[in-house]
């Protein structure tokens, strides 16, 4: 995988659009599973003093697929933090390749 990173200041985040999110999202859900997407959203959660909904896995009371579970979770966050979380996860997936 080849990803290019523009490094942008937090404080340059104001709006990150819904089809960014929906496309990060997916992708990440095919590459983590559903065990280590709720440490890496606990981990943050715990760092911003945030409620995520899906806090455990397998996510209890539906089915629900990975990407709508992780969207649902970064939707707690305000923008500048889901970039941070964003670039944090993928930064994952470059350590590991």
């Amino acid at each position: 995988m080849n990803f290019k990173r523009k490094f942008i200041g937090k404080d340059d985040i104001s709006i990150i659009p819904d089809a960014f999110l929906n496309h990060a999202t997916n992708t990440l859900a095919e590459i983590f599973s559903g065990s280590e997407i709720v440490k890496y959203m606990n981990e943050h959660a715990v760092k911003y003093d945030r409620e995520i909904p899906f806090s455990e896995h397998p996510f209890l009371g539906s089915m629900v697929k990975k990407s709508t579970a992780l969207s649902r979770n970064l939707s707690v966050f305000s923008d500048s933090e889901k970039y941070f979380i964003l670039t944090n996860l993928f930064d994952k997936i470059l350590d590991t390749s």
